[in-house]
């Protein structure tokens, strides 16, 4: 009886233990943003799986950029920003053991626009369209760290593909 009671209030105090707040996120300053930014780096990785008469074939890829171009220009009181330039990356996809790598050219990073933070979201619309965001990783005085997660489906033909996507650009102030 005795060990039922230790058991029982040691359950107790591991529950109210491991029970804390959630995690405060980040204070963003926005006051770090406005400037002009590069591309630094790009993590560009995911899954895809597609199924078709039940038979599911699912392949990796992950991006590397080899060229870029890219400015982003952002300023507030308006918030606001413009792109230019473009980059390019090496998409090496791997499917069944077979690895096949493809060169994309993406001529431009994002439309211009309009911009807000809220907590640690990064988000953008241009006229027109839906609002975007990102997660803000970091942001300092010549840091801006995005990461934006995907996950997509698409049926056509009796084919449904998932595609699941992860980037996180490491951007720098020029």
């Amino acid at each position: 009886m005795i060990t039922h009671k230790i058991l029982t209030l040691l359950s107790i105090a591991i529950l109210v233990f491991s029970c804390s707040k959630d995690d405060e996120k980040p204070s963003i300053d926005e006051t770090l943003l406005p400037g002009t930014w590069e591309i630094l780096d790009l993590d560009y990785t995911g899954t895809t799986t597609t199924t078709a008469m039940g038979i599911s074939v699912g392949s990796t890829f992950v991006g590397t950029i080899v060229e870029n171009t890219v400015e982003i220009n952002i300023t507030s009181d308006p918030n606001e920003f413009t792109s230019s330039g473009s980059y390019t990356m090496d998409v090496k996809s791997t499917s069944m053991g077979q690895t096949v790598t493809t060169q994309i050219i993406v001529p431009y990073m994002i439309q211009d626009g309009n911009w807000t933070i809220e907590g640690d979201k990064f988000k953008v619309s241009d006229s027109g369209s839906a609002v975007e965001e990102a997660t803000i990783l970091q942001l300092d005085a010549t840091t801006f760290i995005l990461q934006i997660d995907s996950k997509t489906s698409a049926m056509v033909n009796g084919f449904s593909t998932v595609t699941d996507l992860h980037v996180k650009y490491t951007l720098g102030r020029i």
